[in-house]
């Protein structure tokens, strides 16, 4: 059993001046290797660095490692101090390897929150690193919790996250964490892709990467940022599964908390995507504190729901899709792919309206053999501009409106089918309503039809832009 206090030094670790640091790590090429015991920090505001000033690797091959400490840092001081952590070797039984951040050694919650951050700088001078996590069939990261406090001057609970950065700072290298078949994580806190903006030419890139039976990842609390500031990416396939609970009840406070937003493009300069595939599946599970999905909130979205992936809400939470003015949202569903609302939960392409400066939010859904399956209602172009394109397949939802507000919307439907079990409802005047265009399929080839063939349905669209 190893046990780490903080000590000076650590193992081949620096400080910021490159002296002594009383922060634990592993640095100049070196590794920590766990192997049937435990490695484990105290309760504290100090930080751990894998990889500092040049490359740290931490190999937990069987056993647990504890780290409930102010920040976990993966990659810290510029492009050759990169970071490595493995959890697993890919031998052992599920869970035997065991990376914790919200427990003490004896398993208990600690009471404090912990940064997990992946690729981060010490200072402006410092900066380019990466952060590399694998998570194999046996091994388990337990990402740390939140608190909570009572604000006496605002009379309100404040809940204090943790949070997990993948590419937190700018870089030319992507950096990863990757969750093999079998291995689980369960982030208790809000999980971002790409935090930081722009520096020296660079943007912050991060990967989350779901891949095989049995990969998993869970949330149940904080926000899903995917190219918050910087470039976010997220790959679900080959059966894995990423599931968002609902806010449980916090004990502190006695309340459920507020669900908190999921988005790709936070902020102006963020650029996500969402690749799910080959049984893949992103799962908004059921509740109404899941949080709503921004699909290009402020910056651009785009959700690629690929042969066998399923995008599945099953919350009360809605969709945006492309909402603040400036934001681009695009949603494809390619051949055997799902977008599926199993609620009354609404759909919304195109949120905002044009302001002084940037141009009216732009949001798209485009079916292209897979299928749209709602429970609740779609609304294209709210005062932004919405477009629902079905090359073929099937778009099949509550209630389908156009132009709610001042928005234009696109509804063409080239093929497939598309039906709603409400009403169809558009806006706008005489010289702004909804035109409709039907072309011929081919004449049917059914035999023993003395009458001509028929060539009726086809291919349907409507436009609508508002009134003058």
């Amino acid at each position: 059993m190893t046990w780490v206090a903080g000590t000076s030094g650590g193992v081949g670790n620096t400080n910021s001046t490159n002296g002594a640091s009383a922060d634990f790590g592993v640095d100049n090429g070196n590794t920590i290797t766990v192997d049937g015991g435990i490695l484990a920090h105290t309760k504290g505001t100090n930080w751990v660095r894998i990889g500092n000033w040049g490359e740290g690797t931490l190999d937990i091959k069987d056993g647990k490692v504890f780290f409930p400490v102010g920040e976990v840092h993966v990659g810290t001081h510029g492009t050759a101090a990169n970071g490595i952590i493995r959890i697993g070797d890919g031998t052992g039984a599920a869970g035997s390897a065991v990376m914790n951040l919200w427990a003490t050694a004896d398993g208990n919650w600690s009471g404090q929150t912990t940064a997990l951050n992946l690729g981060k700088q010490q200072s402006a001078t410092f900066y380019g690193s990466a952060g590399f996590i694998t998570i194999e069939s046996d091994g388990l990261l337990e990402g740390g919790a939140h608190t909570t406090t009572w604000d006496d001057t605002k009379k309100v609970w404040n809940y204090n996250q943790s949070v997990t950065r993948i590419g937190f700072y700018p870089s030319a290298v992507e950096s990863v964490l990757l969750i093999k078949a079998g291995g689980r994580f369960n982030a208790r806190g809000t999980v971002e892709m790409g935090s930081a903006g722009a520096l020296n030419g660079m943007t912050s890139k991060g990967l989350l990467h779901l891949d095989g039976e049995g990969a998993l990842m869970t949330m149940d609390f904080g926000e899903l940022n995917i190219g918050r500031d910087g470039v976010g990416r997220m790959i679900i396939e080959n059966s894995a599964q990423f599931i968002k609970s609902t806010n449980a009840l916090d004990t502190t406070s006695g309340v459920i908390p507020k669900g908190f937003g999921n988005n790709l493009g936070r902020a102006a300069t963020g650029a996500g995507t969402l690749t799910i595939r080959t049984n893949g599946k992103f799962i908004r599970d059921t509740g109404g504190n899941v949080g709503d999905f921004y699909i290009g909130a402020n910056g651009q979205g785009t959700i690629y729901i690929e042969t066998g992936g399923e995008f599945i809400n099953r919350s009360t939470n809605w969709d945006w899709i492309a909402v603040a003015a400036g934001s681009v949202g695009k949603v494809y569903v390619s051949s055997g792919g799902l977008y599926s609302v199993t609620t009354g939960a609404n759909i919304v392409v195109g949120r905002d309206a044009a302001n002084a400066t940037l141009a009216a939010a732009s949001g798209l859904i485009e079916i292209d053999g897979g299928s749209l399956v709602s429970g609740g209602d779609v609304h294209i172009g709210q005062d932004g501009s919405g477009t629902l394109r079905l090359i073929s397949g099937r778009a099949e939802m509550n209630k389908l409106s156009m132009g709610r507000g001042a928005g234009t919307s696109l509804v063409e439907v080239q093929s497939g089918r598309c039906s709603s079990r409400g009403t169809f409802s558009s806006r706008g005047t005489r010289a702004t309503t909804p035109r409709t265009r039907v072309s011929a399929r081919p004449p049917s080839t059914r035999a023993a039809a003395p009458s001509p063939p028929r060539t009726p349905s086809p291919s349907v669209w409507a436009r609508t832009t508002p009134a003058p």
